[in-house]
């Protein structure tokens, strides 16, 4: 004698609905299990569409993000020069890290003891310009050759070595060098937009004579006169925008290297100036480019500045990184769903029936 399955009730429905795990006391054959099988398939397709589509929006997100410049970075808006002109206002480099005593074996025959600040700085810039061929093919390269490493050390290994890379390499080697020579530095840009491409990293080193931040550029091999005294960034960059081009020169001493700096270049990237708040470049373990977000930097705003776009870039950095998870979350949600129905598939009894 035959006895069939139990009738389907709307309430197992509902608890087989909430726990596949009770799907192990029904057979592939009964309705409930396909209609089971029909719901989790449907769900488990919803979940992959969502993903895909967090994925998507995640993707868009940080396809706007990434031609920013310094989105890596805090950058704070200021329109306080003061604040900029400051000595003590950056995070200074400790003078006792390993990296540094390191660094300045490399330079230590340069270093001439109660040698004019300026007169060392322009050496140790000199020196460091010397560091890479004139090969133009060192000059020109893709965005995802540079290594994106921070440290001096590690810098001026790639450019001995001959590896591709320009003005962000030449800085944070002479920075490496000023600091070596127990001479305040930090990085320093000019940027034509807030988008890279059009820009320009250079160095202040700091002149105690002065009581001032001097402009260094070492990839032109060249420092700034404005008015025939030593300009820092803001005062260059004042210059270039009022058009007053007739008080710059180009203080090179002698040099000769190419490229060499030209007024029009300076001019075309002369809106936006941006200023590191840390002169800590040698650490233990050496700074990578993940260490970018430790990093704060200053944008100066003026009438001739719009403010640096702080919240549309926070908000593309939130919603890359909401979507992405969220992404990841329903892929996770979906390999559990998958895995738990499998097992229950192969866990079922062939025969729910009973014969007498």
């Amino acid at each position: 004698m035959y006895s069939p399955a139990p009738a389907l009730q709307p309430s197992a429905l509902f608890r087989y609905l909430r726990n596949p795990n009770h799907l192990p006391m029904l057979n592939r054959s009964h309705p409930l299990h396909q209609y089971l099988a029909l719901r989790i398939g449907r769900r488990l397709l919803t979940y992959i569409a969502l993903a895909l589509a967090s994925f998507l929006v995640a993707i868009l997100c940080f396809r706007q993000l990434h031609p920013f410049s310094f989105w890596r970075c805090a950058v704070v808006n200021t329109s306080d020069a003061s604040l900029i002109n400051e000595r003590d206002y950056a995070n200074r480099q400790d003078p006792s890290a390993p990296g540094l005593i390191r660094f300045r074996t490399q330079i230590a025959p340069l270093l001439k003891p109660g040698s004019p600040t300026l007169d060392t700085i322009a050496s140790l810039r000199r020196w460091t310009r010397a560091q890479q061929s004139q090969d133009r093919a060192l000059w020109q390269f893709p965005p995802h050759v540079d290594s994106g490493a921070l440290d001096p050390q590690v810098l001026l290994q790639q450019q001995r070595a001959r590896q591709p890379g320009a003005c962000r390499r030449f800085g944070y080697v002479q920075a490496g060098a000023l600091l070596s020579a127990q001479i305040p530095a930090r990085i320093v840009s000019l940027q034509a937009f807030f988008m890279d491409g059009v820009g320009h990293i250079m160095v202040e080193a700091w002149v105690e004579e002065l009581k001032k931040w001097v402009l260094v550029d070492p990839t032109h091999d060249t420092m700034f006169l404005v008015n025939g005294q030593y300009a820092s960034l803001l005062e260059l960059r004042s210059a270039l925008l009022r058009g007053k081009l007739d008080s710059i020169h180009f203080e090179r001493n002698g040099s000769n290297l190419e490229p060499s700096p030209t007024m029009a270049y300076y001019q075309q990237i002369s809106r936006h100036a941006f200023f590191y708040t840390t002169q800590t470049l040698f650490a233990d373990p050496p700074l990578a480019k993940a260490d970018f977000w430790r990093f704060k930097v200053l944008h100066y705003v003026d009438q001739n500045a719009a403010p640096y776009p702080t919240f549309k870039k926070n908000a593309l950095l939130l919603g890359t990184a909401l979507f992405a998870v969220c992404g990841l979350l329903l892929i996770c949600a979906s390999v559990v769903l998958l895995l738990r129905f499998r097992g229950s598939r192969q866990d079922a009894p062939s025969q729910v029936a009973t014969y007498s």
